[in-house]
């Protein structure tokens, strides 16, 4: 069969998960159905995908509370924008 399993006339090439090093760590959270199609409307009106808009709503409440005392600039340096 040559590496390749055979199913009622079909040939199907097993499929091997190799986990990738992703350059950032990944998270889970839950989220109401409506208001997860609510946001994914809002991004794919703002031209953003749904993980870059969440890091940028993240990143944009983390420098408020740097810039109101609630967090320490551990970046020290950089600017916040």
């Amino acid at each position: 069969m040559n590496n390749l399993l055979e199913h009622d006339k079909i040939s199907v090439i097993p499929t091997f998960q190799i986990p990738l090093p992703a350059k950032n760590p990944r998270t889970t959270i839950v989220i109401p159905p409506d208001l997860k199609a609510e946001f994914e409307e809002l991004c794919e009106k703002e031209s953003r995908s749904f993980s870059n808009y969440v890091v940028y709503l993240i990143k944009q409440t983390v420098d408020a509370a740097k810039r109101e005392g609630k967090l320490v600039d551990r970046t020290k340096g950089k600017t916040h924008e």
